[in-house]
């Protein structure tokens, strides 16, 4: 796999792998809503997006899983906005163009999107690479923390992760970084953590 500058790794345990979710009903799609906030956090910020970053969705939900979708600020073409509904519209496109990939198999969108027919652990395998980080809260507070790049941060969605999962991160390798006391939305996460990509230059 191709890694950006930044990236980060969003697991969606109950995501739909099929394009039959109403983009006007988003927390009924096992909270796509958070999901599509992410991808807008990642990407955009005031007048601008960020062509140094990518994020994978990794979607583990019925009809077909798991599913793969890659967005890149340097690739990404026009998916109709940065607010909720146009990136969720995005989603279910390329779902619906993904649906009948074999294992392994990756197709690129018209609008820059990829979509790949892989697991979780194939992804974090793939970042087991010096500047791999996942979020925990009993990690290293990410204030001392002083990143390189490519930096990978692996991160679940609204359901915690895996205790078996933890273990397998961390046995490849991968740091654990606290972004502080409270529990926050993934989308928020990200925020955070490019702030301190910022401060720090990278």
């Amino acid at each position: 796999m191709d890694w950006a500058s930044r990236n980060f790794v969003l697991r969606v345990r109950n995501g739909p792998t099929g394009p039959r979710f109403s983009v006007d009903d988003l927390p009924s799609a096992n909270h796509l809503e958070v999901v599509a906030q992410s991808i807008a956090n990642t990407l955009f910020y005031a007048n601008h997006h960020r062509v140094d970053t990518s994020i994978r969705i990794v979607l583990e939900g019925p009809p077909c899983p798991p599913r793969v979708l890659t967005y890149r600020g340097d690739s990404i073409g026009a998916i109709g906005g940065f607010d909720e509904r146009s990136i969720a519209a995005s989603l279910r496109t390329a779902l619906a163009q993904g649906i009948h990939l074999d294992r392994d198999e990756t197709i690129i969108c018209n609008n820059g999107i990829e979509v790949t027919h892989c697991s979780f652990e194939s992804v974090v395998k793939a970042a087991a690479i010096p500047g791999f980080y996942y979020l925990d809260k009993k990690g290293t507070d990410i204030r001392g923390v002083s990143f390189n790049s490519p930096a990978i941060f692996v991160m679940s969605d609204h359901k915690s992760m895996p205790r078996k999962s933890l273990r397998y991160l961390a046995r490849l390798g991968g740091l654990p970084i606290a972004l502080g006391p409270k529990t926050i939305f993934a989308s928020q996460c990200v925020v955070l953590v490019h702030n301190d990509l910022d401060r720090q230059g990278i």
